[in-house]
């Protein structure tokens, strides 16, 4: 063991391991305020149905393309559409979400006109009423259907923005107040780390949960498809009208959610930290000087599985299936990262955690290839879950080892760039590994008996 791989204070473990389980605590006991937990619950839900309603948006406009021969037809057209669909919802959070965060924030602060309850029963309503309408674009406009459909995706970008800023803005008024002797018998918990912890949660262990209502969905369509003609040439219409209902939900919620009318602190940009933090000295970068690397292999970790996802309908189209196979394909990734985030400080605990990220970044990486070489459902489902652990080791182990490269007081920050780093990796990687899968396109090689045929979206994993 080198240097570098050794512990950088070993005498703090015990603290550190006290420190986690008391944010754990905190995170535990926001929900136990009724006004707050209702709050929760509706981004919970609110947040499967805005990934539902995402991912039945692409499988509508990948059956809008195929029918309107757009950007030239073909494969290469299909996968064009499947970009421009993610393209479209990642400008519509981009300017909502920061160009315009700070107009936005003045309607819906405490002074402002749009009440911030209302707004977000508002967006919640505006979905619901595109999305019950969304799989009808086709038979209503077949040759407008996809345009349609990406002034849709836009739209509820834009409704997501808004309910968004309008709950980071009333939920802190809804935190605990301090304990009267202050901060005298002992240190006060930061309420705000907490809300942050909750809220990052929610909205990850989100996407495996759309996943899986969306193959169930898709599997209750296939079985209204047997006896009726309209379900099985809409396949994920049922899905749609799932997240509607999952929107609709919220709504209810939110009807009888109790905001107190005080000042709270502004809506966050999505990109806020994304410049390195810097000390007296100059740049930080850690201890031992590891945190570029760091922030850059969880990024690309974090970029490598949104790629897949973006390209998963199109894999999925390749291997002969549909929503169902798309949405499994989605759910084992997506379940994987999970798994991998909350089993990793368990695995190999022999190993030092840098030699465990580079060997847990090798082996998603081999995984990922061995998904796109693979022709089977059943091996590649199987891949990808494994590909999805890997992952999801990298990710929890390269934030403990960002955390040992920072002091106490510089990790909230460093871990706020590591989150802008990802999230812009994320949105570049979901739009440009469609790009690349429609450049390469399907291709063919035979030679006596040995065939080798793959899509595009198999070379992307490759």
């Amino acid at each position: 063991m080198t240097r570098a791989d050794e512990p950088t204070a070993p005498d703090t473990a015990p603290d550190d391991a006290f420190a986690a389980d008391s944010r754990e605590r905190a995170v535990r006991a926001l929900l136990r305020r009724p006004q707050l937990k209702r709050l929760w619950s509706a981004q919970l839900v609110g947040g499967v149905g805005d990934i539902l309603a995402l991912l039945v948006l692409v499988l509508l406009a990948l059956q809008a393309a195929i029918a309107e021969g757009s950007f030239g037809g073909g494969y290469r057209g299909v996968a064009f559409a499947v970009a421009t669909v993610f393209g479209v919802r990642i400008l519509a959070t981009l300017l909502f979400g920061a160009v315009l965060l700070g107009p936005l924030t003045s309607l819906t602060s405490q002074e402002g006109p749009l009440d911030r309850r209302w707004t977000m029963v508002g967006a919640d309503g505006l979905r619901v009423a595109l999305l019950i309408v969304a799989p009808l674009w086709i038979d209503w406009t077949p040759d407008n259907a996809l345009a349609v459909l990406l002034v849709t995706v836009f739209v509820t970008g834009v409704a997501e923005r808004f309910w968004t800023v309008c709950r980071e803005s009333a939920a802190p008024a809804l935190l605990p107040p301090p304990p009267p002797e202050g901060a005298t018998v002992r240190p006060l918990p930061d309420h705000m780390d907490a809300l942050r912890r909750l809220s990052l949660r929610t909205g990850f262990v989100a996407i495996p949960l759309a996943a899986a209502a969306l193959v169930a969905a898709a599997l209750l369509n296939n079985l209204l498809g047997a006896g009726l003609d309209w379900f099985e040439q809409h396949q994920a219409a049922l899905a749609s009208y799932v997240a509607a209902g999952l929107f609709a939900a919220s709504l209810s919620v939110l009807t009888f959610l109790e905001l107190p009318d005080t000042r709270t602190p502004r809506a966050r940009s999505p990109l806020e930290g994304l410049r390195r933090p810097k000390t007296g000295s100059g740049v930080d970068k850690g201890r031992t000087g590891a945190i570029p690397l760091l922030v850059l292999a969880c990024a690309a970790v974090a970029g490598a599985v949104s790629a897949v996802v973006a390209v998963s309908v199109l894999h999925a189209k390749d291997l002969g299936g549909g929503p169902v196979l798309y949405g499994l394909l989605v759910l084992v990734l997506t379940g994987g990262v999970v798994v991998g985030i909350r089993t990793a400080p368990s695995v190999l605990p022999a190993l030092s955690r840098r030699r465990l990220l580079a060997l847990a970044i090798a082996f998603t990486g081999l995984a990922l290839l061995a998904a796109g070489l693979v022709p089977d459902v059943t091996t590649v489902l199987l891949i990808l879950a494994l590909s999805g652990i890997g992952a999801g080791v990298s990710a929890n182990t390269g934030h403990t080892l960002l955390d040992q490269e920072a002091e106490e007081f510089r990790r909230p920050r460093t871990t706020e760039h590591l989150h802008a780093v990802v999230r812009v990796c994320v949105a570049l990687g979901a739009v440009i590994a469609p790009l690349v899968a429609a450049l390469i396109g399907p291709h063919r090689l035979e030679s006596g008996k040995f065939v080798f045929a793959h899509g595009g979206a198999a070379f992307t994993l490759m």
